[in-house]
């Protein structure tokens, strides 16, 4: 909804966004790297600019030249203000005063023709191929324009004494002529261009035109949208913003030569525009600007400090002003009495003091009559002059060279002013002069050192600055460093630092230098066992404590079992005989550790006894034996003779001694003999709170005493009991114990029960 222009100017500056990467929409740029690089090779930058504001001088400047011709702009790839191209045109303001209007001509760029150059610095630059397009209808659009401007400013010919208030009704008067209309294809008419000239518009075309003629007169405005529904403007008046509907009907009586404005949708605060109807709702700039909640009408902000007299004929009025706006001192709007209601331009209840008036002159000029006065008023006991000239028919006047004064001189950007008098009659009055010409002038800098070896040269005007072409010539340049002492040396852990210097011009420059490789060892190295796992090691720089590779886990190899079958001996004394027994077990052993085990063992068996001298007789196998008492009282083995012929009945204290180990008891003097107890059958072992093991077991004949016994690896606890049960307590968690249980008496010990493995969890 915005001018041909801008479109054109913001789609193919779109191409810098893209700059960085150098990729844009497909295009990749023409890349030449070491644009210098020997000692003889120059570089010519075409339009070399270091700044955004000498890009837009030279881009209105070829443009202006009245050429559709191509020439390059080229700037360093890394400036900040690259972004700013994007979203500019430098034919915005190419005139002061017409803003932004034109409808057609633009600066475009050849996106086939990017460039990408680096020199042998590694310094990169961008350079853009521009082209001129529409001038001619530029021209034609841009005198048009000017000629709508110098229309709307005759009609305000007293343009410094009128208020902001007294200005935006002269430019909504000015507008009467612009009809509502879409363009032969049914479209909308969006630009100024078309609304002022043409005189159609829809809503934003309107909006438009009012920006362009307010910007005519200094007054502020802006555009204000509900996207997609409607347009119209945001107007600054003494300091706060109100909202102005430009497309109302605002000539409702060609009869009314006052021209009434339609006030409905003029100087009105948000509240009331966005009540008013659906079209007015939202106001996308309410906030920003921000709008005023309340109307012009109801504003008392004024601060009436200043004053003028204005003069109707031969008589003059003083009026307070407010200092900020102009607006006159007065007792509020009139508005008419009947629908529809107007308030009027001319109409206004100023409160004003009639001022005495001198006749000063009265001269002939050419027809005229020339009446020169004077007024004078005293407020608040100050006194206020100001004087008038009445013309009354055709002027004849007659100014010579020395009765023209400059009042400002025209310069290559603003036009002058000059006040002339009339030799005749003394009338004097005011005009413009054009601008002139910019005196363009040619500097050159130069660069001669190891980092730069350059020409770059400005055609600029020596009175405003505008630039209008650089150039830069690059010759090859470089340092000579030499290497001149170490400023840090590399470890393992941080990189090292070298001294350079140039020779040329004595520049230093630290260069980077790698770190030295680790020195390692291994550590944390645990073999592995039978029982616990083991670590491979780490291997760790012995400098910097840093692991270079970490190690990894082996796992427990087991035991290696051997069985080994050995006979054991125990003894029981009775009767003062000592009496020994063997019994063979398995002891089972780890050939890696010091692990070892009892996996089971037969049953005692009487094998010899032991005399009261500690003379020790071994039982022979196959005999039967008897005890007898020698001659000091002490109880004996004797082997039986079964070849001589036995007593019918034999010693009270001689039991007959069997091969398996039994023997008859004879009163309390004899041996009680009997077997080992069997094996343990164990019902029950399960883990308990508190790191304990409970367990049960069946009950064995002949056993007297229980032995139970935790096996953890190559650790063992060994608790003895009278029950049936025993709770093993202190264990360990997490770890997995095997438990056995064995019955006892005086015979000996019974095997080892299997064993029942249990985990302790809690």
């Amino acid at each position: 909804m915005r001018k041909r222009l801008m479109a054109l100017t913001l789609s193919v500056s779109m191409i810098l966004s893209g700059v960085n990467n150098m990729i844009y929409a497909g295009y990749t740029p023409t890349t030449r790297s070491n644009i210098i690089q020997s000692v003889n090779d120059t570089y010519t930058l075409d339009n070399y600019v270091t700044s955004f504001e000498e890009e837009q001088n030279i881009e209105k400047s070829k443009f202006l030249s009245g050429k559709e011709s191509k020439y390059k702009i080229t700037f360093d790839a890394d400036a900040n203000w690259i972004d700013k191209i994007k979203t500019s045109s430098a034919l915005d303001n190419v005139d002061d005063g017409l803003g932004s209007f034109y409808y057609k001509g633009a600066v475009t760029y050849d996106w086939n023709n990017i460039e990408e150059l680096t020199d042998n610095k590694g310094k990169k630059y961008i350079v853009l191929t521009m082209k001129n397009l529409g001038y001619d209808d530029f021209v034609k659009q841009r005198t048009e324009m000017q000629e709508v401007k110098k229309k709307f400013l005759a009609t305000v010919p007293n343009l410094d004494e009128m208020s902001e208030y007294e200005k935006v009704l002269k430019i909504l008067e000015f507008m009467h002529y612009i009809k509502y209309g879409k363009d032969e294809n049914g479209g909308t008419i969006n630009d100024a261009y078309t609304a002022l000239v043409k005189g159609k518009a829809t809503c934003t075309g309107f909006a438009e035109a009012f920006n362009f003629l307010a910007s005519c007169i200094n007054i502020e405005s802006v555009e204000i949208g509900n996207p997609g529904v409607h347009s119209w403007n945001g107007v600054k008046v003494c300091g706060n913003w109100f909202e102005v509907e430009p497309q109302s009907k605002n000539n409702p009586s060609v009869n009314d030569a006052t021209r009434n404005i339609n006030m409905t949708k003029v100087l009105r605060g948000s509240e009331y525009m966005s009540n008013i109807d659906r079209a007015h709702q939202e106001g996308d700039k309410r906030d920003i600007l921000p709008v005023s909640k309340i109307d012009y009408m109801d504003y008392k902000g004024h601060t009436f400090t200043s004053h003028v007299i204005k003069w109707n004929g031969d008589k003059a009025t003083f009026y307070r002003t407010c200092s900020e706006c102009g607006e006159y001192e007065n007792d509020g709007f009139v508005m008419t009495s009947s629908k529809p209601y107007f308030y009027h331009l001319v109409d206004r209840e100023y409160i004003g003091t009639d001022c005495d008036v001198t006749k000063v002159s009265e001269k002939k000029c050419g027809d005229a009559t020339v009446t020169k006065y004077e007024a004078t008023v005293t407020v608040d006991g100050k006194t206020y002059t100001s004087e008038h000239t009445e013309i009354d028919g055709e002027c004849n006047h007659v100014v010579r060279d020395s009765d023209i004064k400059t009042v400002k001189k025209a310069t290559c950007t603003e036009e002058g002013k000059v006040e002339k008098t009339c030799e005749t009659c003394g009338y004097t009055w005011t005009e413009t002069t054009p601008k002139t010409e910019h005196h363009y002038v040619t500097t050159t800098q130069k660069v001669d050192t190891c980092e730069e070896k350059s020409e770059y040269t400005v055609e600029k005007c020596s009175e405003c600055g505008d630039v209008k072409s650089t150039s830069k010539k690059l010759y090859y340049s470089a340092h000579d460093f030499q290497f001149t002492s170490h400023k840090k040396e590399p470890t393992c852990t941080e990189k090292g630092e070298d001294l350079y210097t140039c020779t040329i011009c004595g520049k230093t420059e630290t260069r980077e230098v790698p770190m030295v490789a680790h020195e390692t060892e291994l550590r944390n190295y645990k073999a592995a066992t039978c029982t616990e796992d083991g670590y491979t090691g780490d291997e760790t720089c012995i400098n910097c404590g840093k692991v270079i590779s970490k190690g990894k886990k082996t796992y427990a190899t087991g035991h290696s079992y051997v069985d080994t079958l050995e006979t054991v001996y125990e003894t029981d004394m009775s009767m003062g005989l000592t009496y020994k027994y063997a019994y063979v077990i398995d002891r089972v052993t780890c050939k890696k550790c010091d692990f070892e085990m009892i996996d089971g063992q037969t049953e005692s068996k009487l094998v010899g006894w032991i005399l009261a001298d500690g003379t020790e007789v071994s039982k022979e196998d196959g005999y039967e034996y008897e005890y007898v008492t020698d001659k000091n009282g002490n109880l004996v083995p004797k082997k039986i003779d079964h070849s001589v012929t036995q007593p019918t009945s034999r010693p009270s204290i001689s039991p007959t001694i069997y091969e398996t180990g039994d023997y008859t008891d004879v009163e309390d003097t004899t041996k009680s003999v009997s077997k080992v107890p069997a094996k343990v059958k164990i019902s029950s072992a399960k883990n308990l709170k508190g790191k304990k093991i409970a367990i049960k077991w069946k009950k064995v004949k002949k056993a007297t005493k229980y032995q139970v016994k935790a096996v953890l690896g190559s650790k063992a606890i060994t608790k003895t009991t009278t029950k049936t049960s025993y709770t093993i307590k202190k264990l360990k968690r997490k770890k997995t114990y095997k438990i056995y249980v064995r019955a006892y008496n005086k015979s000996g010990y019974g095997k080892w029960s299997n064993a029942k493995k249990v985990k302790v969890n809690k």
